[in-house]
């Protein structure tokens, strides 16, 4: 299992890693990938999270790469009301330094977290996706802190070198 940030909210990765054996737990960017229904249609996530009375959903979801596909979930948590009211502030400070006014797609999808899961939703429903995808941030400060207290990112190795690995371990 890998958890990743938004940065790898990429379909052919996606499908590539589901191929492996891999499952995934990544944060979704409505804006960077689709996600499709059983019949193939593209889900409007936005319109959807709209419609959720629930502070806490799941949908079962397609991903798509080229004629491949896979199925996932897709896990969203709305977000506290002053956590929310920030994200839309953030959004529209965002749009504003590009010129623009945010749509109200982006300001829906502010109010929520989302995450995608390649692992079966039976195996491990929405609270525990969120409670995994919430130690990434652990490990995102773990390796902060040995780059600016080690210089770890000054460590010289060559790729797939033994010194890399122990350097790794």
């Amino acid at each position: 299992m890998v958890v990743a940030d938004r940065g790898y909210n990429r379909p052919c990765e996606l499908v590539e890693q589901a191929a492996r054996g891999v499952c995934v737990v990544v944060r979704y960017n409505a804006h960077g990938m689709r996600v499709y229904d059983e019949a193939g249609q593209a889900i409007k996530v936005a319109q959807w999270l709209r419609e959720q009375p629930e502070a806490s959903v799941s949908r079962s979801v397609r991903i798509r790469s080229g004629q491949s596909y896979i199925e996932a979930h897709l896990h969203a948590r709305r977000l506290p009301p002053e956590k929310a009211n920030l994200a839309r502030q953030e959004a529209r400070e965002r749009a504003r330094k590009r010129g623009r006014t945010p749509d109200a797609e982006t300001l829906t999808l502010s109010d929520w977290v989302l995450v995608l899961s390649t692992v079966p939703a039976a195996m491990l429903p929405t609270a525990a996706v969120m409670e995994l995808y919430r130690t990434r941030w652990q490990v995102e400060l773990l390796m902060k802190r040995l780059k600016s207290l080690l210089d770890f990112d000054c460590l010289r190795a060559r790729r797939n070198s033994e010194l890399a690995d122990v350097y790794l371990y």
